[in-house]
């Protein structure tokens, strides 16, 4: 790191714990507003606070739209990784939960892998049988949207998936 940003962590490692997270919160905002290189995005470069990020109010106003491409906070033995948002919005009554189908560059050949090309995801597919929800929180930045065919390549899939297609695969 250069003294450029040492001298800020060490501001911020002086901040009173009260104001720690708000400081956090704040920077994690601005960050989710830089262009997104072409690279993979490591745990080190997203940290603890981008998992923790509690500022509900904001989060809960901001769902991601059915059919974007956002990095999302898997947990801790998927990663960082990119998924295509397949819920509809939430209301302000309901919890701010976003479901969504991870992408991946390790294919099987699985009639569960939907292979969508875009010029921001690295070749690979959605991984329709690793759909999930997540509460909207762990979204750190969007990357990109499907165009209309491709998410809907996407849903059929997830019908598949979960027995809801008349020509789901035989097992």
């Amino acid at each position: 790191m250069s003294n450029r940003t040492t001298a800020p962590l060490e501001a911020f490692e002086a901040l009173p714990v009260e104001e720690k997270q708000s400081f956090a919160i704040e920077i994690l905002k601005r960050t989710r507003e830089l262009p997104l290189d072409s690279g993979p995005v490591e745990d080190e470069e997203i940290g603890e606070g981008a998992r923790r990020s509690s500022d509900f109010s904001i989060a809960k106003r901001m769902h991601p739209p059915r059919g974007e491409v956002w990095l999302f906070d898997l947990g801790m033995a998927a990663k960082i990784r990119p998924v295509v948002i397949v819920s509809v919005p939430y209301g302000d009554v309901d919890r701010a939960l976003v479901t969504v189908v991870p992408h991946t560059t390790a294919l099987r050949g699985s009639p569960f892998e939907v292979p969508v090309p875009t010029p921001f995801l690295r070749p690979g597919a959605f991984l329709v049988q690793g759909i999930s929800t997540y509460p909207r929180a762990w979204a750190i930045r969007r990357i990109g949207a499907l165009k209309k065919d491709h998410l809907a390549a996407d849903e059929a899939g997830v019908r598949s998936w979960l027995g809801f297609s008349e020509n789901q695969p035989s097992s």
